[in-house]
């Protein structure tokens, strides 16, 4: 099998500096240049079938990434970004500082935030990706995400194979595109793309 992980081009929150999970916000003109150069880059590339976030920044860009091509886009509220709780559409300058203070507190996620751990959302993406293996084998399906969920599911799928081609990942930016291959929950990535490059 083979997934296309796209992260959403840039957001009027991403702008200004303030953080989204569960919260929404609507792209940026920059943000729709980016899905734009996102869908140039995979024009030449075979997309089976669209599963994305429900939020709307990710729903709009894989809307544009398939402009022209006759592939359903099925909302999946599992791909959806991690619930940051308390932190959701407060400063990032607020979860950097409390980061850098203890930053074991936030290692395994938000839930003493009453929002997310890491694990409920591996375990909702990964339930996702075993649903689609055993429902579309071999197929190339194109996942539209956010940055920190589909980091931990990278990581989860393929190790830390994405530090070979970047050894300063944090998380997927704007528009980035990440190609994994496999199957039974062991992958590989073969490509992975800057979206503002």
């Amino acid at each position: 099998m083979r997934f296309i992980l796209v992260r959403h081009g840039e957001t009027f929150f991403n702008k200004i500096g303030l953080v989204q999970g569960w919260v929404d916000s609507a792209l940026t003109d920059q943000g729709i240049k980016q899905a734009y150069l996102t869908k140039k880059k995979l024009e030449n590339i075979h997309i089976d079938r669209c599963f994305t976030s429900s939020s709307e920044r990710a729903v709009d860009t894989v809307e544009i990434i398939l402009e022209n091509r006759d592939i359903e886009i099925t909302r999946e509220k599992r791909l959806k970004e991690i619930n940051f709780g308390d932190f959701e559409g407060t400063s990032d300058k607020v979860f950097v500082t409390l980061n850098s203070m203890e930053p074991d507190k936030l290692e395994k996620g938000f839930k003493a935030f009453d929002g997310e751990d890491k694990t409920d959302l591996i375990k909702r993406e990964v339930e996702c990706i075993d649903e689609y293996e055993k429902l579309y084998p071999n197929e190339t399906i194109l996942i539209g995400g956010h940055g920190v969920s589909l980091k931990e599911l990278i990581l989860y799928l393929t190790g830390d194979e994405i530090y070979k081609f970047d050894p300063n990942f944090k998380w997927l930016g704007n528009a980035d595109v990440v190609i994994i291959e496999g199957d039974h929950l062991n992958y590989h990535i073969v490509e992975y793309n800057k979206g503002n490059k």
